[in-house]
């Protein structure tokens, strides 16, 4: 086999996923108010809707990375050169989205 991962790493991640899924859980959890609840199913929606393949953001950027991978494999300069570029992109993206989350919260934790 020349390209792709192997099975092992899919199984790797995929515990990945369901471990960081179970912490955010505990988390959650930990600090609910007193008295507060969730739903039994809510922690099942949120395992579909974040484990999903094709609706999830795990699941996208899992292939953003492999299509990466792939063409940084390739032997040809511009196909690894798109991966890189692929990579940049992928961590910008997701550094603005949490930049942007970070500075909304803060913009409402002082406002008058």
């Amino acid at each position: 086999k020349t390209f792709g991962l192997d099975w092992e790493i899919y199984l790797l991640l995929f515990g990945f996923a369901g471990a960081s899924l179970l912490i955010q859980a505990v988390l959650a959890v930990a600090w609910l108010k007193a008295g507060d609840r969730f739903d039994a199913t809510a922690f099942a929606a949120a395992s579909f809707s974040s484990m999903a393949p094709f609706i999830s953001d795990q699941f996208d950027t899992l292939k953003d990375v492999i299509f990466g991978g792939l063409c940084w494999q390739s032997p040809h300069v511009f196909m690894k050169i798109v991966g890189v570029l692929s990579w940049l992109y992928l961590l910008a993206i997701h550094a603005r989205i949490f930049w942007l989350s970070v500075a909304r919260k803060a913009s409402t934790r002082y406002a008058l």
